[in-house]
């Protein structure tokens, strides 16, 4: 293949992780003949149909995600999928990568669930890690209007946007709903009020707790799965840090939202399905020794998992 020409798939590649969308390539001059020609000699390796990635880049982490984004033009990440590509927030698993575009009908891409909307604002667009997507607040929006997914799971979307980005993530979520709202958006009504209940009047910062609490954890060495959501006795639960493999929860009991249709499930519930599933729960409150909470946590991974170093 010409050196030119690689240069130019180079070049495209760079904003995109690595990743090249044959259409762009074409626009770019690259034929579909020199593109075939760079996949045999290896320089491009297929990931999807028309979208390759330069043999020199690494995967991408949500390589399904944003080698569908790419392969539709204009195509941005969106609903789960868009929630995805931001750590720390609780998942919902989608079977297939989840896009949107801007128009009258839905993009054709083989493997993927395309959505398309009339309006698509400038401030509900964004880039993570080269991969187009909808903000926060948009991907709320448009998961919240979703017939599969439950409004329990929206308002702990909510709540862990609130502990990892402050007052921010609610006022990313109220913009989008404002820009949206006129359109008579499925979902903006619900999601007006789980963010009522989330600026009504309460402590100034009502996840001060759980974020230093999971700084112990961090600093400690005890990296589980934040906001794992698990299913018992039917219904969907999330615990604050998980520890999987070992079966070993922290739940951290600080000020939480409850009362009105759209409250959470109660805590003591939840724990209590989670010690008859053969969970091991811990409670942190604002009087929980820090070397205390460690100590027994390792421990109790350290005896579940048969790991006695990690004891």
């Amino acid at each position: 293949m010409e050196a030119l020409r690689y240069s130019v798939l180079v070049a495209l590649a760079g904003p995109r992780a690595g990743y090249v969308a044959s259409w762009e390539a074409e626009l770019a001059g690259v034929a579909r003949r020199s593109q075939a020609e760079a996949r045999r000699s290896g320089l491009l390796v297929p990931v999807r149909r028309g979208v390759g990635r330069l043999s020199a880049a690494p995967v991408h982490p949500h390589e399904p995600v944003h080698a569908a984004t790419l392969a539709v033009p204009t195509a941005v990440a969106t609903r789960a999928s868009a929630l995805a590509l931001r750590p720390g927030l609780p998942r919902l698993a989608a079977s297939r990568p989840q896009i949107v575009t801007v128009g009258h009908l839905a993009a054709r891409c083989a493997g993927v669930e395309a959505h398309v909307t009339r309006r698509l604002d400038r401030e509900d667009v964004t880039v993570l890690g080269g991969t187009p997507t909808e903000t926060f607040g948009r991907a709320v929006l448009s998961v919240i209007g979703d017939r599969r997914v439950h409004w329990t799971w929206v308002a702990r979307v909510l709540d862990a946007g609130c502990r990892l980005w402050d007052d921010r993530a609610l006022a990313d979520v109220q913009g989008a709903v404002d820009r949206a709202g006129a359109r008579g958006h499925r979902g903006a009504a619900e999601l007006r009020m789980l963010l009522d209940e989330r600026l009504a009047p309460g402590p100034r910062d009502r996840y001060a707790l759980q974020r230093k609490v999971m700084a112990w954890l961090d600093a400690a060495g005890l990296h589980g799965a934040d906001e794992h959501h698990v299913v018992l006795e039917g219904r969907d639960r999330w615990i604050d840090r998980a520890f999987v493999e070992a079966m070993v929860a922290v739940e951290v009991k600080g000020w939480s939202v409850h009362g009105g249709r759209l409250a959470l499930d109660d805590d003591a519930d939840r724990e209590a399905a989670l010690v008859a599933a053969g969970w091991r729960v811990f409670p942190v409150t604002s009087r929980t020794d820090r070397v205390k909470l460690i100590d027994r946590l390792r421990r109790a991974i350290a005896e579940a998992t048969g790991d006695q170093a990690a004891a």
